[in-house]
């Protein structure tokens, strides 16, 4: 690959050169392919792609080809982005998947391959240690946005709780005008609020004994309190300073 002014000549394995105007949009979209693993049926998973314009101009870009089974967010955009894709396993049949994602720019045309698995139903075991930017969702890893912390007033876990959900099979939706979170897994429904010392639990308030907190730009949320009421059992590791939560299938 060379690179020379405003021209991008790149070099494929035949030997052939292919010539690209940097003076308008260039479109450059990574990794190529996703794969989700094996998605129990109880479950969720979601992966990122990014978006990224190597030449001048505003690039506009949107996906096409998106089946009804995936949630893309968001499907349009101007500039460099970020496309989070996500699979509910609770929608769709048992085996094999896979998708062509287009993504439709003015500077060319890229696709992302998106592959999954749907498998029976089994128990969620989720293993966050803190300070630490991986956790252990079965027997996979999980990045998370924010890495867990305790309290010092309280003496609770707090953590980034979106990666946590998903993993569960849930959903959560930021609504910045009431800065509530609220979050959905199955027929549960919590709703916390930045601040409050309460939450409320499928419509019945409940005490919090540290409130919901932002933190470097994340959203920083009690573990104990949210998964418990989630049905889920919560352990802690004192000497690895882990969380262990866990969901029966």
């Amino acid at each position: 690959m060379t690179c020379s002014a405003t021209t991008l000549l790149v070099g494929g394995t035949t030997g052939a050169l292919v010539r690209v105007d940097l003076s308008a949009p260039v479109v450059a979209v990574g990794p190529a392919a996703l794969d989700l693993g094996s998605i129990p049926v109880n479950q969720a998973r979601s992966a990122t792609f990014a978006i990224t314009n190597l030449g001048a101009g505003a690039l506009e870009w949107h996906l096409e080809n998106v089946p009804g089974y995936v949630t893309v967010t968001p499907q349009t955009g101007t500039g460099n982005g970020a496309v989070t894709v996500r699979v509910e396993g609770d929608s769709l049949s048992k085996g094999p998947y896979q998708s062509l994602l287009k993504v439709v720019t003015n500077g060319g045309d890229q696709v992302v391959t998106l592959r999954f698995n749907i498998a029976a139903a089994a128990s969620v075991r989720i293993v966050l240690t803190v300070g630490k930017l991986v956790a252990m969702v079965g027997g996979g890893t999980v990045m998370l946005d924010a890495a867990p912390y305790i309290d010092k007033a309280s003496g609770r876990t707090m953590v980034p709780i979106r990666a946590i959900v998903e993993a569960l099979g849930g959903s959560v939706t930021w609504k910045a005008a009431s800065r509530n979170i609220m979050i959905q897994l199955g027929t549960t429904s919590i709703v916390l609020r930045i601040g409050a010392m309460s939450a409320t639990v499928d419509g019945v308030a409940k005490p919090l004994t540290v409130p919901v907190t932002i933190l470097g730009g994340r959203t920083m949320v009690p573990v104990r309190f949210v998964a418990e009421n989630l049905g889920c059992t919560v352990g802690w590791n004192a000497l690895a300073r882990t969380v262990t939560i866990t969901r029966q299938g």
